[in-house]
């Protein structure tokens, strides 16, 4: 389990949070697609990912409204963070299940969802095969 560390410990720039509860390698995907590398903070605040360039994003914990997971064989593969300003953030996170503990814990188990389960499990009746089958006998 990671450690609380105090902003002071991350160098020269000023910190969003005080204290750190999980420092991580993360990329943040700006628009989906162009793989931003850099450094995942989550605190007392807020969420912060740090590029390594000058690229970075702030999001207080009140900000965030919904936090979708696609977990797949108990790894999460990406987390999508989105915001009252209906922005979202899209991360892929190293230590991708301690990083969504803090976040549940942050901003509520109910704020937080597996998109693989939302998602709707069968077909409706009256598929592309079925109607296939009607036309062609």
């Amino acid at each position: 389990m990671a450690q609380a560390v105090t902003a002071a410990a991350h160098g020269a720039r000023p910190s969003f949070n005080s204290e750190v509860e999980l420092e991580t390698s993360a990329n943040c995907l700006v628009n989906g697609f162009v793989p931003k590398p850099g450094t995942l903070y989550l605190g007392e605040r807020g969420i912060e990912f740090r590029g390594d360039s000058t690229f970075a994003q702030r999001v207080a914990w009140d900000d965030v409204e919904l936090v979708s997971c696609d977990i797949f064989r108990g790894h999460v593969r990406t987390m999508d963070v989105h915001t009252s300003l209906g922005d979202i953030l899209t991360f892929t996170v190293d230590d991708d299940i301690e990083a969504l503990r803090a976040m549940a814990a942050h901003v509520g188990r109910d704020r937080v969802e597996n998109v693989n389960e939302v998602a709707p499990a069968e077909q409706p009746s009256g598929g592309l095969m079925s109607r296939l089958r009607s036309i062609f006998g």
